[in-house]
C-alpha cells in the first residue's frame, strides 16, 4: 500500500529570518546607491572561496612544499616555503597555484556579481588570487567592469585607476592574480609592508566604509596600513572579528557591526543581503523601518518595549511600592532628562496589574480641584468630595485594588505656591494632607524637578517618606541605549552621528541651556524621517546651529512637550504637533506663546469666524 505522501518531494525548510544587522545594512547600502553616497568597499579574504572549493592557503603551502621543495631546507613550514617561493620564476609559481585557484563561484559570488550589476557596488578589493568575482560577473553577463592587478599595473597608476574608474565597477586584486606572472605576495618579506604608493592607497581605501568578508587580519601589511579611522567596518566572518582588528572596530564605533556565525558565512551573508536588496517590491514587500524616537513628546505606557535603559532603577521603584512601609515615594530628577517617560513606560508600564491600578496625573497648580475631580469621576452617583483629604480618602476607599497614584509635574504646585511664610505654610498642609492619606490602600509617587527648597519641605512634610534621584544617565549608557534603538527599529545611524549627539549630551553647556535627552530624542526623529542617517548628510544639516536653536527654542523657551502633554485629548495633541512640525522659523516661536498666552481659551468652543481683537 503506498502511502498517500510516499515518493513526494519533501516540503522545502521555511526561510531563515534575515538578521537585523543586515537588514539595517541592507538599508545604509540601499541610501548611498540611491542618494549617491560613496558606497560600501568591499574586502575579500580566503574565508570568502572556500565555499568555492579554494584550498586554505596553509593547506596549500604545506603541499606545494611536500611536491615542490623536498630539496629545501628550513626549520618551519614558512621557512621552506618562503625559499621554494623566491626560488621559484613567476611562470612556475602560476604552474604551482593554477590546480588550486581554477574553480567555479559558489552561490555566494553569484549573488555578489547580482549586487554589482546593480550597482550597488563599484569597487572591490581582494587579497585572493582566485578569479572567482571575474567569473560570477561573466556568467551573467556583466563585462562593464576592470581588473587592476598589482604586478601587472604600475603602482604609482593604481590610485589613478581607483580614484578615476573607467568602468562600472573595479576589482583591485591588491596582492596579484593568476592572471599576474610577475607579483605573488605570499611569502613573508613580501608581506612584511607595502611600498608606500601600495600602502598610502590602502590607507585611503580602509578608511571608507567597508564590508570585509572572510579575512582573517593575519598580514602585516595590510596591519601596518589599515586606517584606524573612518567609517564604519562591517567584519563578516563566522568566528566574528579577530582580536587584531577589534581596536580598529572599536576606534570607528563599529563594534556592533561584527556579523559572525551561520550570517557571518559568506554565501549565506551574501544570499541574505541579496535578498534584501533584490527582492521584488511586489512578491516580497521589504518590512518597513520604525522610527524609535519621540518627537516633542514623552513615551506611553504602550511603549514599554521601546524604552530603553534604567533597568536598575525601575527595579528599585517597583519595589519600593510594593512595601506597604513606604506608601510615599518622591522621583526627583532634572529639567528634560525623561522622568516622565520612566514613569510611564517603565514604571507604570510594568507595575503589577493584578496587585495594583496605576492611576497617572500632571499636576496643575489647581491640583486639589484636579483629584477631587479624579475621585468624583469614580463615583458618578455619589456626591463629589468636599475637599482634597475627602478625595484621597475616597481613592483609598474603593473596592478594587489599591491605587498607585502618580503625581506628575509637581513643580507645577511648587512654582505657584507665593515665596512667602503663608504660602510655604499653605504647601507644607497641602504635603501633610496627601501624606496623611497614603497607606496600603493607597500609595503616592511625586515626580518633580530636583530643587533644594522642595527635598528640606519633604523632609519637614514626611521623613519616612522616600526620595530617589532620577540621575542623569552616563554617555555610555545613553549610547547602548541609542544603539539598542537603532538596531531593534532596523534603520541606520552613522556611528560617529551617535557619538556626536553623546557628546553634546556629556559636554557642559557654552553660555545657553544645556542639550537634554529631550533634544537627542528631537533630532534623532527628524533625522530619521528625513533619511539623514549618514554622517555626510548629518554633518550638511547640522553644519550651523539653526536645526538646535530651533529644537531648543520649542523645548525650553516655550516648553511646547508640556504644552502638547496638557491638552485634554490624543487626538488634539496629535493635530498640534503634526501642524508644529511643518512650521518654519520664526513663526513656531509666535504660534507657541499665542498657545501659552490662550491655552484657556482653546479648551473652549470658540465661535466661527472668531472675532479679532
Amino acid at each position: 500500500m503506498i502511502e498517500p505522501n510516499q515518493g513526494a518531494a519533501p516540503p522545502k525548510p521555511p526561510p531563515r529570518a534575515v538578521s537585523p544587522q543586515i537588514r539595517s545594512l541592507a538599508n545604509l547600502i540601499r541610501l548611498k546607491e540611491t542618494g549617491g553616497g560613496r558606497k560600501f568597499v568591499l574586502l575579500l579574504g580566503a574565508g570568502a572561496s572556500i565555499s568555492s572549493g579554494v584550498t586554505p592557503t596553509q593547506r596549500i603551502m604545506q603541499e606545494l612544499v611536500d611536491r615542490h621543495g623536498a630539496h629545501l631546507t628550513g626549520d618551519s613550514l614558512d621557512e621552506r616555503f618562503d625559499n621554494l617561493w623566491r626560488s621559484a620564476s613567476p611562470e612556475s609559481r602560476r604552474l604551482f597555484l593554477e590546480p588550486y585557484l581554477t574553480h567555479q563561484p559558489s552561490p555566494g559570488y553569484q549573488q555578489l556579481a547580482n549586487l554589482i550589476q546593480q550597482g550597488f557596488f563599484d569597487l572591490a578589493v581582494t587579497f585572493n588570487y582566485d578569479r572567482l568575482v571575474e567569473r560570477a560577473l561573466q556568467d551573467i553577463g556583466f563585462t562593464d567592469f576592470r581588473v587592476v592587478i598589482r604586478g601587472d599595473t604600475d603602482e604609482s597608476q593604481i590610485a589613478r585607476l581607483i580614484d578615476e574608474p573607467v568602468a562600472k565597477f573595479t576589482l583591485l586584486k591588491l596582492h596579484g592574480s593568476l592572471a599576474s606572472t610577475d607579483s605573488f605576495l605570499f611569502d613573508k618579506s613580501e608581506m612584511w609592508s607595502y611600498p608606500p604608493a601600495i600602502n598610502e592607497l590602502v590607507a585611503k581605501l580602509t578608511a571608507r566604509d567597508l564590508i570585509v568578508c572572510g579575512y582573517a587580519f593575519n598580514d602585516l601589511c595590510v596591519q601596518r596600513a589599515f586606517s584606524s579611522t573612518g567609517g564604519a567596518v562591517v567584519w563578516v566572518n563566522p568566528g566574528g572579528a579577530p582580536l587584531t582588528i577589534r581596536p580598529v572596530l572599536l576606534n570607528r564605533h563599529s563594534q556592533d557591526w561584527a556579523i559572525r556565525g551561520d550570517d557571518g558565512m559568506f554565501d549565506r551573508f551574501a544570499s541574505s543581503l541579496a535578498g534584501e536588496l533584490l527582492a521584488p517590491a511586489a512578491d516580497s514587500p521589504p518590512k518597513p523601518s520604525l522610527n524609535p524616537f519621540k518627537f516633542l513628546a514623552a513615551y506611553e505606557v504602550g511603549d514599554k518595549d521601546w524604552f530603553p535603559g534604567r533597568a536598575r532603577l525601575r527595579r528599585d521603584v517597583l519595589t519600593l511600592l510594593a512595601k506597604e512601609n513606604r506608601p510615599v515615594l518622591h522621583l526627583i530628577g532634572g529639567p528634560k532628562a525623561g522622568k516622565t517617560s520612566f514613569v510611564r513606560a517603565a514604571v507604570m508600564a510594568r507595575l503589577d496589574d493584578a496587585a495594583f491600578e496605576a492611576i497617572y496625573l500632571r499636576c496643575r497648580p489647581d491640583l486639589e480641584k484636579r483629584i477631587v475631580d479624579l475621585a468624583a469621576s469614580r463615583q458618578p452617583l455619589a456626591a463629589a468630595p468636599a475637599n482634597l483629604a475627602a478625595a484621597l480618602g475616597a481613592l483609598a476607599a474603593g473596592d478594587g485594588r489599591p491605587v498607585v497614584l502618580f503625581l506628575d509635574q509637581f513643580e507645577r504646585v511648587v512654582r505657584s505656591t507665593p515665596d512667602t511664610d503663608a504660602g510655604w505654610r499653605q504647601l507644607l498642609a497641602t504635603f501633610q494632607t496627601l501624606g496623611a492619606a497614603a497607606g496600603p490602600r493607597l500609595r503616592l509617587v511625586f515626580v518633580t524637578c530636583d530643587d533644594k527648597e522642595y527635598y528640606k519641605l519633604v523632609l519637614k512634610s514626611d521623613p519616612t517618606s522616600k526620595l530617589v534621584e532620577i540621575e542623569p544617565l552616563s554617555p555610555l549608557r545613553i549610547k547602548v541605549a541609542l544603539r539598542f534603538l537603532i538596531k531593534k527599529s532596523g534603520i541606520y545611524f552613522d556611528p560617529r552621528i551617535v557619538e556626536a549627539l553623546v557628546g553634546k549630551l556629556a559636554a557642559p553647556p557654552d553660555g545657553g541651556r544645556p542639550f537634554t535627552m529631550a533634544h537627542l530624542q528631537t533630532i534623532c526623529y527628524l533625522l530619521a524621517t528625513s533619511s539623514c542617517t549618514t554622517w555626510e548628510k548629518y554633518a550638511a544639516q547640522t553644519s550651523s546651529l539653526e536645526l538646535e536653536n530651533a529644537i531648543d527654542l520649542a523645548i525650553a523657551d516655550c516648553d511646547i512637550m508640556n504644552f502638547l502633554e496638557d491638552f485634554p485629548t490624543r487626538g488634539e495633541r496629535r493635530l498640534v504637533r503634526s501642524f508644529m512640525r511643518v512650521v518654519p522659523e520664526p513663526s513656531k516661536r509666535l504660534i507657541a506663546k499665542f498657545i501659552k498666552d490662550r491655552f484657556a481659551d482653546l479648551l473652549c468652543e470658540a465661535p466661527f469666524p472668531e472675532p479679532m481683537a
